[in-house]
């Protein structure tokens, strides 16, 4: 699996539950694998392909995750996603 994630904005939103956005290009001929949100527990997550061509993609995962990692598969190989996601730290 190789993943690459960068997140691009964090904020608070209410006492310690924090919104996250990132992008992940998955590559190296792979379509799966874990995106990295910063978070200890995900309550919520959503992700769209970035291409004009729309790819499917799954999300691997039962919510609230008790992990920041979030396991994605894809229909293709070598994409690039944007995400967000609603946790804790």
């Amino acid at each position: 699996m190789a993943i690459t994630t960068t997140i691009t904005e964090k904020k608070r939103l209410i006492g310690d539950r924090w919104w996250v956005q990132g992008q992940s290009v998955i590559s190296a001929g792979t379509n799966t694998g874990d995106v990295a949100t910063g978070l200890g527990t995900v309550l919520w997550f959503s992700i769209h392909c970035k291409s004009t061509v729309q790819e499917g993609i799954s999300v691997m995962e039962d919510f609230p995750l008790m992990s920041g990692d979030v396991t994605i598969h894809g229909e293709t190989n070598d994409m690039t996603y944007n995400w967000w996601a609603i946790g804790y730290k």
